[in-house]
């Protein structure tokens, strides 16, 4: 049970449906994934990518994955809920996506 004192939230949140803790732990993953990816592939490069140059870089795809749990199972609904999930991994990986080939272009030119 989470209470209304730790996260800001009027009322108390007894249960979070299976299908929104799975969305959410699912795109964490991405995000973790993703950049573990690019911290490993840039790692014996001369401009490597840090946690900190993703918590830089990704500061407001953090922030998107934070604001999941606020998402109301009764007022959003299931589908809207899943929707929403779905486009921020797609967001996640195009935005990672973007990055590591800007990255890779920006190595050639040094």
């Amino acid at each position: 049970m989470i209470s209304s004192s730790r996260t800001g939230l009027r009322r108390t949140i007894k249960v979070c449906p299976f299908y929104k803790t799975v969305g959410m732990m699912s795109n964490m993953i991405l995000f973790h994934d993703l950049a573990m990816h690019a911290v490993e592939s840039t790692a014996h490069s001369d401009n490597k990518i840090t946690w900190s140059t993703i918590h830089d870089r990704m500061r407001n795809m953090m922030y998107e994955l934070t604001k999941m749990k606020f998402m109301d199972p009764k007022s959003d609904g299931k589908e809207k809920i899943l929707k929403t999930y779905g486009e921020l991994a797609e967001k996640l990986r195009e935005e990672f996506s973007h990055w590591m080939i800007n990255y890779d272009e920006l190595k050639f030119l040094t």
